[in-house]
Parts: structure tokens; sequence; C-alpha cells
């Protein structure tokens, strides 16, 4: 009946989540390749052959893995999910992070070329203010000449007349250039300063997709520790329940415990099972232990809140003893009377829970 009762929660699980589990994963490996062929067609991409070799290498990975675990009946496995997404998006990051040092190159390219025709408006403002000098001293020695004018001959009057409207038309044309050269060189800082901006702006993003990609690569690890954990409890055909909290395994309370005259006290079964838990808390160190006992049922002598905590105290000492755990480790105490399996079945709701946490 218990085996009946678990794939029966297995098959309902599986039919509500296959399809958006599957979907998500295909649309997250869609995603990615065509941000690839997006990038493969920019000219520039020949030069970041290596980033779009590594990018489609690990969508293969992730096609490969989608496969492998999607069964007959179109099932892809929930524990294979994350690790597809993954790797889905560890080739999207690896397209935008090239993208992102292709932007850089560009803007340090315009910023280049700004920087020298900044340069030339600032040499061919200095010529001109060589020329205004030049003008300046030039009209102190014709302000000179002017008052030695009239001892000169009229032709020689009239010839400097002419020089000094020549100089002042060319005084004239070389402010209005002055200007327009100063208005293209705020121009030119203006965009300078928008294009450091933007770089700025890239700078920023990258370093955030960085720490991104680092947080998901230690949720991939996490993943695969939770993998190596299922994977043991299922060869000890252990039941199992998982949650955002933890893993938590679920054992009859007889196996542990024995119900005498004296009242409970380890059962002749407990040493095997404390054994196989001393086993997983050795192996799995990055988790604690969260221990609950459950009654049900009468009498309350035996199953009351009271009663099932003095249990899981000594379910608690017994680890720590055999397994010379430190007892910060795990925390013990009544899971109260609630059952997970129908009311008729007594001896299953009478159980002890054991949850392992992340530290």
């Amino acid at each position: 009946m218990k085996k009946l009762f678990v794939i029966a929660i297995v098959l309902f699980y599986a039919s509500t989540c296959i399809a958006s589990d599957k979907d998500k994963v295909l649309y997250q490996i869609e995603k990615a390749r065509s941000i690839i062929k997006e990038f493969t067609a920019k000219p520039e991409s020949v030069n970041y052959a290596d980033d779009i070799t590594m990018a489609w290498n690990y969508i293969k990975i992730a096609e490969t893995e989608f496969q492998k675990n999607t069964n007959i009946l179109g099932k892809l496995s929930d524990q294979a999910v994350p690790t597809i997404i993954h790797y889905a998006n560890m080739a999207e990051f690896t397209i935008r992070i090239a993208l992102s040092r292709l932007e850089k190159a560009s803007h340090e390219k315009e910023i280049s070329r700004l920087e020298g025709l900044i340069s030339d408006i600032k040499a061919k403002i200095k010529v001109l203010e060589d020329k205004d000098a030049e003008i300046i001293r030039l009209k102190k020695e014709l302000e000179k000449a002017k008052s030695d004018i009239t001892k000169l001959p009229s032709e020689i009057s009239k010839e400097k007349d002419l020089e000094i409207e020549r100089l002042s038309k060319e005084v004239s044309a070389l402010k209005s250039e002055k200007e327009e050269l100063n208005t293209k060189l705020t121009s030119l800082k203006k965009e300078l300063d928008d294009k450091n901006k933007a770089f700025e702006a890239l700078q920023t993003e990258l370093k955030y997709k960085l720490i991104e990609l680092t947080k998901m690569q230690k949720d991939l690890h996490s993943l695969g520790k939770l993998k190596e954990f299922l994977d043991v409890v299922g060869v000890l055909g252990i039941p199992v329940r998982t949650s955002e909290n933890g893993v938590t395994i679920v054992i009859p309370r007889r196996d542990f415990i024995k119900i005498t005259s004296k009242g409970a006290v380890l059962s002749p079964t407990s040493e095997k099972v404390i054994s196989q838990l001393i086993s997983l808390i050795k192996r799995f160190p990055e988790y604690r232990i969260a221990l609950k006992v459950y009654g049900f049922g009468q009498p309350t002598k035996y199953e009351g809140t009271k009663a099932t905590e003095h249990m899981a105290i000594i379910v608690k000492d017994a680890l720590i003893q055999r397994g010379n755990i430190t007892p910060e480790m795990i925390t013990a105490e009544s899971g109260g009377n609630m059952p997970i399996f129908p009311k008729d079945a007594v001896e299953l709701n009478r159980r002890v829970e054991i949850t392992f946490l992340t530290k």
C-alpha cells in the first residue's frame, strides 16, 4: 500500500509539471541558439571564434542532457532541468560577454578617434590664437604708422588702408572660424562624455553578469550534491521528500523505538538504521539535521507531545554517541500527531522524519 501511494503521488506531480519544465528547457535552449546566430552574423564576430565554439559546445551539452534525460513518454527528468538550463544559460552568457568585449573595443576605437580630433582642434585653435596675437601686433604697428601717414605719399597711404581692410576681414574670418571650432570642440567633448558613460554602464553590466554567473555555478554545485544525496538514499530504499528547506527522509518509528513496561527504549533494529544515518551525516557534512518524532492514535502516554519529544532525544543521543557527531549539528523535537498516510495506517504514521538542511 505504501509503494502504491508513493507511485500515485509521483504520477500526479509528473502530470502537472512535465509540460512546463520541458517547455522552459526548450525555450532556454532556443533562446541561447538565437543569440549565438545573431552574434555570428556580425562581421566582427570572426575575432571571437573561440567564444562562439564554446557557446555551441554548451548548446550541444544541453541538448545531449535533454535527450538523455527524456524517457519514451516524453517526460523530462526533474533533476536534469537545472543542469540543462545552466548549460543553455552558459551558452547565452558566453556570447553576451563576447558581445560586451566587442562593444568595448568599438567604444575604445571611437574614443581614440575623438581624442585625435580634439588634439587637431586644439592645434588649430593655437594657430588662431597665434594669428590673433600677430593681428594685435600689426594693429599696433598700423596705429603707429597712422601718425606718420600724413608724411607719406598718398599712394602709400592708400596701400596702408587696403592692408588694414584686408587684415580686418581676415581677423573677422578667423574669429568666425575660432567660434565654429570652439562649438565643434564642445560638441566633441559632450560626445566623449556620453561614450565614457556608456562604457562605464557596460562595465557595470558586465560585472553583474559575472556575479550572476558565479551564483549560478554555486547553485549548480548545490544541485549536484543534492542529486548525489538522493542517489545514496535511493540505494537504501528510504522514502524521501524534498522542499526548499531541504531533504526529508521518513522512517517508521518502530525501526528506532520500542515501547516497554519501563517506557521508550531503542529497538533491536535501531542499530542498523542509526549506522546508515551516521554514514549519511559523515558523507554529507554540509547538512545539519532536524529530527522529529511523530505519534498517532492512543494511548497519549506514548503518542503525546511529551512522549514523542523524549523519543526524539533518545534517537539524537544515539546518533551523537555512536557517530561522534557534534551536538549542535542535530536538533530533536516532537512532530506532533499529524498523519501523512491514511488514518488506518497507524504504524506508518508513527514515524521519524529526519530533514537534512543546508548550513
